[in-house]
C-alpha cells in the first residue's frame, strides 16, 4: 500500500480546503460520508495540518472510511472501474484479467458505433446532394443533416475505441509476484506470452488523462480517465513488487 497519504499528491492533483477557515471545515468534516474518497483525504490532510478536530468523533468516522478504502486499493478492488479482475493466490502473487462486463460494454460500443456511423453517412450523403443545383434544401433539413454527419463522427470514435479494446484485451493476463511478472497479450494481432523482471513495471500519466502501467516500454494496460481509487490500485500494483 502507499505508504503515506501524504505522499498521493505527487501522483494525483486533489481538491485543496487550504481556503476554508476552521468553521468552514468542521462543517464539512461532519458531511464526510458524503465526500468522495479523494475529497475524503485532502480533507483529513488539511485538518492534520491544522491540528483541527482530531480527538472529534467525526473525524475518527473520516479515518475509518479512509483506512477501509484503502484497504480496498490493497486488494486492488477498483481495478473493476478500469474493467479488470484480480484474482489473488495466498496474498503472495495476483492475476489480471479483462473482465466479462467490460467486455460486453465494449461489444455494445462496436454494435452503437456502427449504428450512429451508419447514420452519419446518410447525413454525409444527403449534404453532398445539396451541391447539385436541382435539390433544394432548407436551413433546417441542412442543420439537421450536418448534425446527423455530427453523430456519424462520434459512432466511429466509439466503435474505434471498443473495437481495439476488445482486440487489444482479448485473452488478456497479466500474472505478477514480488520478481516477476507473466504477461499474455496480443501485439500485431498475435498472442505473445512475455516474462519480464517485477522491478520493470512503471506508471506513466505522460498522455492526458491517460494512465499506462508499463513494463519498460511495453504498455500492459491503461485508462483513459480512470476514477481516482482505480489510479491507487494502478499504483499499488507498483508498491506490491517493490
Amino acid at each position: 500500500m502507499c505508504n503515506s497519504i501524504f505522499e498521493l499528491n505527487n501522483f494525483i492533483n486533489m481538491i485543496s480546503y487550504s481556503k476554508h477557515d476552521n468553521r468552514e471545515l468542521l462543517e464539512i468534516l461532519n458531511k464526510y460520508s458524503l465526500l468522495t474518497f479523494s475529497a475524503k483525504i485532502e480533507l483529513k490532510q488539511e485538518l492534520l495540518k491544522r491540528k483541527t478536530a482530531l480527538d472529534s468523533k467525526d473525524f475518527k468516522g473520516l479515518n475509518d472510511s479512509i483506512n477501509q478504502g484503502m484497504d480496498e486499493v490493497k486488494t486492488l478492488k477498483f481495478l473493476n472501474d478500469i474493467g479488470f479482475n484480480v484474482s489473488w493466490f495466498d496474498n503472495k502473487s495476483f492475476e489480471i484479467t479483462r473482465s466479462g462486463k467490460a467486455t460486453v460494454v465494449d461489444l455494445v460500443a462496436i454494435f452503437l458505433g456502427i449504428i450512429f456511423s451508419i447514420i452519419g453517412i446518410i447525413g454525409l450523403s444527403v449534404l453532398i446532394s445539396y451541391l447539385s443545383p436541382k435539390v433544394n434544401f432548407g436551413v433546417f433539413n441542412l442543420i439537421f443533416n450536418i448534425l446527423l454527419l455530427g453523430l456519424g463522427f462520434f459512432g466511429f470514435k466509439i466503435f474505434y475505441n471498443g473495437f481495439d479494446r476488445l482486440i487489444k484485451y482479448k485473452d488478456f493476463k497479466l500474472i505478477v509476484d514480488r520478481d516477476e511478472i507473466i504477461l499474455r497479450k496480443r501485439f500485431d494481432l498475435k498472442i505473445k506470452e512475455l516474462k519480464k523482471e517485477a522491478s520493470t513495471l512503471k506508471l506513466d500519466n505522460s498522455k492526458e488523462q491517460v494512465v499506462s502501467l508499463m513494463s519498460g516500454d511495453i504498455e500492459i494496460l491503461s485508462a483513459i480517465s480512470p476514477s481516482f481509487k482505480a489510479k491507487l490500485a494502478l499504483k499499488e500494483i507498483i508498491d506490491f513488487v517493490e
